[in-house]
């Protein structure tokens, strides 16, 4: 059948049957990636009944050795389940060598008849160009056999990836952030629209990390908390880790450990990080627990925003545990300079158990 839109393909995913053939073409990642994760969901498709595929853009006998790997795979029977889930990616691919023609008759062959017991997911990362005639879309690109052939079929779903237009995407924008509970000023989506243009799956991975920053409890994303973000790998400030600790938000703190062994950090100075997060923690912890001592005496902050928000997140925390964690801590840090391999996940599981 013709192409559909992806809010129309949104809207049948989960009413209509499963397809045995999808093609998902165009050139925004974001909805190519959405679309093939759900129909993932839909058929509960596990590693055991799902095979991926990249098809080469290198010589044609490379090319010609995929496709028949991918014809094999088709026919091969799903284990216990009813479907064989058989992504191909990169299919424009195809028609980068000679014997074009050959290949899109394979696989057309395939469309014509396709097999009960597997579903084809071709995803075309092309921009693709359109013209109307008749009220149905048509592909004016030349050479497309296969996308022109399939739009014919009723065995084929063709989902149009292209980008949307600029006007449409601060929609997109809020409906990412409000899956994630949140909502975002008129600035931040400016923004987001000034760094990343058309490109969604860049705005995705911007608000991905702002919401990661801004924690569970902060619904309202604000420029501020967007500054802080971008570029994060280069603009991760010295308190960052130890701020992610102190509010137990298990996943920020493990993404900012990750990017600072990807910005090049020392493991002994992120495990250091670690540390001192956690002694200030602990002496705070005694002092007002232990000793008795008033809060404006069991840690040195001055500004009152700053020491609420500290002893809101001291409340999170108990002493016995921070005790422990030390002593993960202290073991971690001999097991780093002793042995080789591993720091990373040596420090993930302090960082675990810690905001745990």
């Amino acid at each position: 059948m013709p192409f559909i839109t992806t809010q129309k393909f949104n809207a049948s995913i989960t009413s209509k049957p499963i397809s045995p053939v999808y093609i998902l073409g165009g050139a925004e990642t974001y909805f190519i990636n959405s679309c093939l994760s759900k129909i993932e969901s839909k058929l509960l498709a596990d590693n055991l009944n799902k095979e991926v595929f990249f098809v080469p853009d290198t010589d044609a006998n490379a090319i010609d050795k995929t496709v028949s790997e991918i014809l094999n795979s088709l026919q091969t029977m799903p284990f216990l389940s009813e479907k064989r889930v058989v992504v191909v990616k990169n299919v424009q691919n195809l028609f980068s060598k000679e014997s074009d023609e050959n290949r899109a008759d394979v696989i057309l062959n395939y469309v014509d008849n396709p097999s009960e017991a597997s579903v084809l997911i071709m995803t075309y990362e092309k921009k693709l160009e359109f013209k109307k005639e008749s009220s149905a879309y048509k592909l004016s690109d030349k050479g497309m056999k296969l996308l022109t052939s399939c739009s014919k079929s009723e065995n084929c779903i063709m989902v149009d990836c292209n980008r949307v237009s600029e006007n449409q995407i601060p929609q997109y924008i809020k409906n990412e952030f409000a899956q994630r509970g949140k909502t975002a000023d008129i600035e931040v989506i400016s923004k987001l629209m000034e760094e990343n243009g058309q490109d969604l799956l860049s705005s995705l991975n911007e608000i991905e990390k702002v919401s990661l920053f801004a924690g569970q409890d902060k619904k309202k994303i604000t420029i501020d908390d967007l500054v802080a973000t971008s570029g994060y790998a280069k603009e991760l400030g010295p308190f960052a880790l130890s701020n992610a600790i102190e509010e137990k938000n298990l996943k920020l703190s493990l993404f900012i450990v990750e990017q600072l062994f990807a910005n090049g950090q020392e493991n002994t100075n992120v495990l250091f990080q670690i540390s001192s997060a956690v002694r200030k923690l602990l002496t705070s912890k005694s002092m007002l627990e232990e000793q008795g001592m008033p809060e404006e005496k069991s840690v040195n902050i001055k500004h009152d925003y700053v020491r609420k928000k500290f002893f809101a997140n001291l409340n999170k925390h108990s002493i016995n545990k921070l005790k422990e964690s030390l002593n993960l801590i202290l073991k971690a840090d001999k097991s780093i300079k002793t042995e080789d391999g591993n720091e990373f996940f040596k420090i993930e599981e302090v960082v675990i158990y810690l905001c745990s």
